[in-house]
């Protein structure tokens, strides 16, 4: 390893837990050493890329976002720049920019990017997208994981109610704009078979505020019935989750 990959990888490790976290964790001073220090690393694509995550960290999300993009125009198949970007842009609420990079990666041979891909569209019930990515993953052999068996068992359960496909990604994707509308910082999400006929996408939102979670599930229920999908064998909702 290079002394520039190592300076690379002890400022993005000083950047991990704000960016994981979604706020500054850190001092505002360090963020700004890290961002001069990001700008003396030789490989263009790494100094953008921490600037563009540091930028973040500090609110400054349109700088920031057009950084990290600046550093994947330059190196689209790392997995580092990619997947700190997507980390961030989660954390942040910016869930749509996050699912629309994921997904233009759908065919990367990397294992790390297939690794996000697959738990991104485990998450929202993405089940075509998974049906892409997974099969990859599992031909490297690569170790197991809580994500490829939720992943495999999604994909073996829509096996057998292929009919309810089309329906459970909507009901994802409709919660996915109302999560990236409210910018909702996100804990876990789970598919629950309630009976042989209806099936739910449940999705975590780091809140204590029941009348938040009212809201959002109102308007939920609106825009399921404004997409056609009222007598749909498949529903969602928000509920309060763990910070």
């Amino acid at each position: 390893m290079t002394q520039a990959q190592l300076k690379s990888g002890a400022l993005i490790e000083e950047l991990t837990p704000s960016l994981i976290k979604g706020e500054l964790l850190i001092n505002e001073m360090d963020v700004h050493r890290i961002i001069r220090e990001a700008k003396r690393i030789p490989e263009r694509y790494q100094g953008l890329s921490i600037e563009g995550l540091a930028r973040i960290t500090l609110g400054q999300i349109e700088d920031g976002c057009e950084l990290c993009e600046r550093a994947l125009s330059l190196a689209p198949n790392d997995p580092v720049s990619l997947c700190n970007y997507t980390i961030a842009l989660r954390n942040k609420g910016l869930h749509l920019k996050q699912n629309e990079l994921l997904a233009a990666a759908v065919n990367s041979l990397n294992p790390k990017i297939l690794y996000d891909i697959v738990a991104n569209a485990t998450y929202w019930a993405d089940i075509r997208t998974l049906n892409r990515a997974l099969p990859m993953l599992i031909a490297m052999n690569l170790p197991s994981s809580v994500d490829l068996h939720e992943g495999l068992d999604t994909i073996k359960y829509y096996e057998k109610h292929e009919w309810r496909v089309d329906d459970m990604t909507s009901i994802g994707k409709l919660m996915m704009v109302i999560s990236d509308k409210h910018r909702l910082r996100l804990a876990a999400s789970q598919m629950l078979d309630i009976n042989s006929e209806l099936n739910a996408l449940v999705i975590e939102v780091k809140t204590e505020d029941p009348v938040f979670i009212s809201m959002l599930n109102d308007e939920l229920t609106n825009e399921i019935l404004a997409a056609g999908l009222a007598n749909s064998e498949c529903v969602g909702y928000f509920e309060a989750g763990d910070f």
